[in-house]
């Protein structure tokens, strides 16, 4: 797997939060080795602000290029847990996390939202 690869499949995933307007964060081993520290395994964890009515539009976009589970998504979302969005040609897997309740969750939109905002 290389990082084309990767990107390849992040990229409509990304695409997608945009356009529903949820809040995200990237993290995994991708992240890590964009930021100097590379890492073995290229997985992608995203931090999403997900919400139930996000579900189906997320899934209808997504498939039938990726595996993904509405009945898990929204098991995810009820019980801030993480679900699996699998890319079918590479098979490379995303991990979404769902731990908004927390104070590092919240931290990090804040300072995503700083940056972007230019502050």
């Amino acid at each position: 797997m290389i990082a084309h690869d990767v990107l390849a499949a992040l990229t409509p995933v990304v695409e997608v939060l945009e356009r529903l307007g949820v809040m995200y964060h990237i993290g995994g081993s991708i992240a890590s080795s964009a930021y100097g520290i590379a890492r073995s395994t290229l997985d992608v964890d995203v931090v999403a602000d997900l919400r139930p009515q996000h579900v189906q539009s997320l899934v209808e976009q997504l498939q039938p290029a990726y595996y993904i589970d509405a009945d898990a998504v929204r098991s995810a979302i009820r019980e801030r847990a993480s679900f699996n969005v699998i890319h079918l040609a590479s098979m490379i897997k995303r991990a979404y996390l769902q731990r908004w309740a927390s104070r590092l969750g919240i931290a990090d939109l804040l300072k995503r939202a700083l940056v972007e905002s230019g502050l």
